[in-house]
């Protein structure tokens, strides 16, 4: 009996290429955004840069996070239906230690700069 599933998928490599130069352009939008913002002595426009790269990272983390939760949650149910592209949710999962690792250390340049002022009760904390 043939399976109608591929074992093995093959990316194009046109696809390849479009999803490099695509890369290619985030990073360089990037390290443009920093050098004109975020390496400023403006403190609000470095704040604004420095927010909106953990902001994302964040909200690509809860994103992989859902997909890890759909395993677990399928897995535990020992649901057999989505066999079929599992492999999907597992390939997604495999960026969390590189969006984890760029979480910290955005935070923890933000508090090596100094940038976050957290209120406790009547005194100001920075760090």
């Amino acid at each position: 009996m043939a399976s109608s599933i591929k074992e093995q998928f093959v990316i194009p490599k046109r696809y390849n290429t479009w999803s490099l130069v695509l890369m290619a352009i985030g990073v360089l939008s990037i390290i443009i955004l920093f050098f004109t913002a975020g390496s400023k002595q403006d403190e609000h426009l470095s704040a604004r840069f420095w927010a909106a790269l953990l902001q994302n990272s964040v909200y690509f983390l809860l994103v992989v996070n859902a997909a890890l939760f759909f395993i677990t949650a399928t897995t535990l149910a020992w649901g057999g239906w989505q066999l079929s592209f599992r492999r999907v949710s597992e390939a997604i999962t495999t960026c969390i230690p590189v969006i984890g690792h760029h979480i910290c250390d955005t935070d923890g340049s933000g508090v090596w700069r100094k940038s976050y002022s957290i209120s406790l009760g009547g005194s100001q904390y920075c760090g």
